[in-house]
Order: C-alpha cells, then sequence, then structure tokens
C-alpha cells in the first residue's frame, strides 16, 4: 500500500508538490446553510489534485495552490484578485494530504469516493 505523509507538527510541505485541500466548509460548518457555491467548491477539492505553487507569509491565506479546469462559478467567486484564474489562496489547515507525484494521491482521492 502505497504511504501519504501527513501533517505530523512540522510542515514538510514544498513547493511543487501535489495537494488534495478541504473547504473551510468541511469543518464542520451546515454545507446547506451555505448555498450552491460552497457545495460546489467543496465537491471541486474532493475530486481534483492542486499543485502548490507559491508560499506568501505576509497573507492569511498564505498557500498559493493551482488547479487545472477551474469551473467559471467558483472561479468568479473565489479566485479573484489572485493574479491568475488557476491559483486559489487558502490557509494550511484547508491542505489535507501532500505527495510529491500525483499517483499517491490519485488513490486517496479514489478510496474517499468508494469509502474504502
Amino acid at each position: 500500500m502505497k504511504y501519504l505523509r501527513t501533517y505530523e507538527g512540522i510542515d514538510k510541505l514544498q513547493i511543487g508538490d501535489y495537494v488534495i485541500c478541504k473547504s473551510l466548509s468541511d469543518s464542520g460548518d451546515n454545507i446547506e446553510l451555505l448555498g450552491q457555491i460552497w457545495r460546489d467548491r467543496r465537491e471541486f477539492f474532493r475530486s481534483n489534485i492542486g499543485e502548490f505553487v507559491e508560499y506568501d507569509s505576509d497573507v492569511i491565506f498564505s498557500y498559493g495552490i493551482k488547479y487545472e479546469n477551474i469551473p467559471k462559478d467558483i472561479n468568479v467567486e473565489f479566485f479573484t484578485d489572485t493574479g491568475s484564474d488557476d491559483i486559489i489562496w487558502l490557509l494550511r489547515k484547508e491542505i489535507l494530504e501532500y505527495s510529491k507525484n500525483s499517483e499517491d494521491l490519485e488513490f486517496f482521492i479514489n478510496a474517499n469516493k468508494y469509502n474504502l
């Protein structure tokens, strides 16, 4: 079985690593109250792998994650003022898993998709 690194107090996430993220709405908030865009964002994060491309310690949302094929409605709502249409800025706690290769994370996505 493949091993995935997890956050253990020492943040070894490096630029170029592939990541699986979660929306802050997955942290116990009632997703039904947050609306369709939040549900779409949650599903986008659960089923797509991003790449950690930039870090900015001067802002709260410090981690720049690049995604391919971001849906327009999510793009308009959450990706404005980033200088790029394919980067979202997140908190460290929104990054669930990371790996040097995307195949490890595809295994993680498939396991969650089928409740394995």
